[in-house]
């Protein structure tokens, strides 16, 4: 009996210990920052399967995908795979096979097996969105990154501070002994960091991807394309675009490219 007392007593510190601290679920990986953007490809990549097979335990896997991003706490993960979904409805012609129905089959179910369980699993979303705005803003924990990066930009607009640098007289925090900085979004660190030269050259390397693959109506381009829509959207929220060696930004850049191999994949196929 006492074994027994002591698991519940436990099991109910550690769920108040992750509603009171969100972001501190990690699952398999170290931290919950990356479990975000797993979660947020694995859950479109079910997605994406759903609309081309009848089976409905890819419903459920998509469902516990999505859930995995919640319950890292992770906004910015959870924004892309809003925004990649919608995108999906208004402005890919195809829509994954024309399929809407399933799409909204999928939100449905979803909502519905999500309300029991959702005053716990959201617990550490609501709480992280609450301790923002009592420090300021909902985007208070990046807002001071943003304006760093900003004022970075204006300082040395053609060519950047350099490449994975700050300031160090501006107000942005970084570690002089490593070097270690943590821009806080990925598309102003590019802005910061290389100036207009740099962020003219990401912008035309984006593109190229986004076009490639809109113009290929395929599964794996409309799956590559979602993928790009997300991460592009994450990214915002993250600064890992030039953190070299980092999971995040191998994982970015391969989709990017894979996103200008679309049309080398189709001439294979075909």
């Amino acid at each position: 009996f006492l074994g027994v007392n002591y698991m519940q007593v436990g099991t109910q510190l550690g769920l108040a210990e992750y509603s009171s601290n969100g972001g501190t679920f990690g699952g398999l990986v170290n931290h919950s920052m990356t479990l975000g953007p797993i979660s947020m490809i694995s859950a479109l990549a079910f997605y994406v399967i759903y609309q081309n097979n009848n089976s409905k335990i890819f419903i459920v896997l998509f469902f516990l995908s999505a859930m995995s991003a919640v319950m890292a706490a992770s906004r910015s993960a959870l924004l892309g795979v809003a925004v990649a979904i919608l995108f999906s409805l208004f402005f890919m012609k195809s829509n994954v096979n024309g399929n809407k129905k399933r799409i909204i089959i999928i939100l449905c179910i979803s909502a519905l097996v999500a309300m029991p369980i959702a005053d716990r699993v959201f617990a550490g979303v609501l709480n992280k969105q609450e301790q923002r705005k009592e420090q300021g803003g909902a985007l208070s924990s990046r807002q001071s990154k943003f304006d760093c990066r900003i004022d970075e930009f204006m300082k040395s607009p053609l060519l950047g501070v350099g490449f994975v640098s700050v300031d160090p007289n501006g107000n942005d925090e970084y570690n002089p002994v490593t070097g270690q900085v943590e821009p806080g979004t990925s598309h102003l660190a590019v802005l910061s960091m290389t100036g207009l030269l740099g962020m003219f050259a990401y912008t035309l390397l984006l593109l190229n991807a986004y076009k490639t693959s809109k113009r290929d109506n395929s599964l794996n381009a409309q799956f590559v394309m979602l993928l790009l829509v997300a991460m592009f959207t994450h990214a915002w929220f993250e600064g890992y675009v030039l953190s070299a060696g980092g999971f995040l930004s191998m994982t970015y850049w391969m989709i990017v490219g894979q996103n200008i191999d679309c049309k080398y994949i189709t001439e294979h196929t075909l």
